[in-house]
């Protein structure tokens, strides 16, 4: 035992070679008196100290370690229960306020002796709070997003569906997810040799433009979309991400101006032909075949009422 606390501990050759070659700094402990005193480190060790562990050498944990009593609680758990330990240890640098973050692997070797090896792995755990912290602003913006967003898997199950989504169909998460989306009730089935073209021409890269189609909601009312999909990458799985905008809206203006202006036409039409004919019965019944056209009637008539507002006869059909 006095032999171990004059001499380092790894004395063999190989042993040594062995030692010195792990890429984390690595310590040797030894129990004395409740107490542990290090005897020995490797060349990891005196690198990462910038040689400082020298002086540190025969020294005990409790004024080596004096603030961070955490290390002092896993040392006395590995000896008093003669196994190894895994932990990750966090805590706050007095010098300058950073957040250290170092994994401690201990090894109990009999009678008296603990291995330590720690770990700086500050950087990784901060870059793993950055991407959680990412992931839940990502999180945050897809669920509150005011449109429609739908993560569909490559072979069109889908993914993921965002509270927009819920409220814009009626169905519900529960109701999509995992879903084939060409087998939903919600599309038209003419819609399908649509998508399947798109999904091949977005998978060969080539560029997609918005499309604009009819949907049935789950109560079976229609509305009219436009969706715009891109690939995107979640974790390590690649997802097609839709954007879906409702223009029901847009699509009932568009139609109300496009009758408007039908109506119009047909107007002037009518004008130019019952002034301009001197065939007055062939313009009134084209005129009369025109109108049914435009309202989608199957038949037209001139009405004919006497003095007491009684129908008298058909005079055009």
């Amino acid at each position: 035992m006095e032999e171990l606390e004059s001499k380092t501990f790894l004395l063999e050759k190989n042993i040594r070679i062995f030692f010195d070659g792990i890429p984390i700094p690595s310590y040797v402990w030894q129990e004395k008196n409740n107490n542990f005193i290090l005897i020995d480190y490797n060349k990891a060790a005196e690198i990462v100290t910038k040689g400082k562990i020298k002086d540190l050498l025969h020294k005990k944990a409790s004024e080596i370690h004096e603030d961070r009593l955490d290390i002092i609680e896993a040392l006395n758990q590995c000896f008093q229960e003669k196994k190894s330990i895994s932990k990750i240890s966090e805590y706050i640098m007095k010098t300058t306020g950073e957040e250290v973050y170092i994994s401690l692997k201990m090894h109990f070797l009999p009678p008296d002796l603990i291995i330590v090896h720690i770990n700086d792995i500050t950087q990784w755990k901060l870059a793993e709070k950055k991407l959680i912290g990412s992931e839940k602003k990502y999180r945050q913006l897809f669920e509150h997003s005011p449109e429609s967003i739908v993560l569909l898997k490559l072979n069109g199950a889908i993914f993921d569906v965002n509270l927009a989504t819920e409220m814009q169909s009626g169905y519900t998460k529960d109701d999509l997810l995992n879903k084939n989306y060409l087998k939903l009730a919600a599309y038209p089935s003419n819609l399908i040799p649509l998508f399947k073209s798109l999904l091949s021409r977005l998978l060969e890269g080539k560029p997609i433009k918005p499309i604009e189609f009819e949907i049935y909601k789950k109560d079976g009312s229609k509305a009219w979309i436009s969706s715009q999909i891109s690939l995107i990458k979640v974790g390590e799985e690649q997802l097609i991400q839709a954007f879906i905008i409702d223009i029901t809206e847009r699509k009932n203006f568009e139609q109300k101006i496009k009758r408007k202006l039908e109506n119009e036409k047909f107007i002037s039409t009518i004008s130019s032909r019952l002034i301009g004919n001197i065939d007055i019965d062939k313009a009134i019944s084209e005129s009369l075949l025109d109108m049914g056209t435009l309202i989608g009637a199957t038949r037209a008539y001139i009405l004919l009422f006497n003095e007491k507002d009684s129908l008298e006869s058909y005079i055009q059909e």
